[in-house]
């Protein structure tokens, strides 16, 4: 994402643009490849989508990323660059997407990832579902982070979600 913001500023810079691209695409493509990844190192025979309907209707969800096993969504995850536009209603927001998917795959799981906590005040220090089923990666942009302070920045480490949905299939393959 560092990389990305970097060419992207000086893509603004040298076209004279006033904004630069949106980075949520690039932040869901990048989860999605590494996923795709990870899923084909581990042998495991699920897909990888962005993007997809879970349902072909009226009003079903359309998850950033979706993995799925023929036709049963196993897990999605929701990505967010950050939620300062949304800070007081996000929870609510993915609760909503979140009963939605159980509605049509019961044993699906539900995952939120948040590139940075910057601009936001972050996940409640209480709440039980951090590093667990929500994750930010970062308290700070990705173009504020160095080899110096990565300890530092790095909140909810992604490895750890990767860890559950590699967990999650196994035992899902050997049901």
């Amino acid at each position: 994402m560092n990389a990305y913001y970097v060419t992207q500023n000086k893509i603004k810079e040298f076209l004279n643009k006033r904004y630069i691209s949106a980075a949520s695409d690039f932040f869901v493509e990048t989860i999605a490849f590494y996923l795709k990844l990870i899923l084909e190192k581990n042998q495991i025979d699920f897909e990888v989508h962005s993007e997809r309907q879970i349902r072909p209707k009226r009003g079903a969800i359309r998850p950033d990323i979706s993995i799925w096993k023929n036709d049963e969504v196993i897990v999605i995850i929701e990505c967010k660059t950050q939620l300062g536009w949304n800070r007081d209603e996000w929870e609510t927001d993915f609760q909503k997407r979140e009963i939605k998917l159980k509605r049509e795959f019961p044993n699906a799981k539900a995952f939120l990832v948040v590139m940075t906590s910057e601009n936001w005040s972050g996940f409640p220090d209480d709440n039980n579902r951090v590093g667990k089923q929500y994750f930010t990666l970062s308290s700070t942009w990705p173009t504020n982070i160095s080899e110096e302070n990565i300890d530092e920045v790095i909140m909810n480490p992604i490895e750890d979600l990767f860890k559950q949905i590699i967990s999650g299939a196994i035992a899902y393959n050997s049901r």
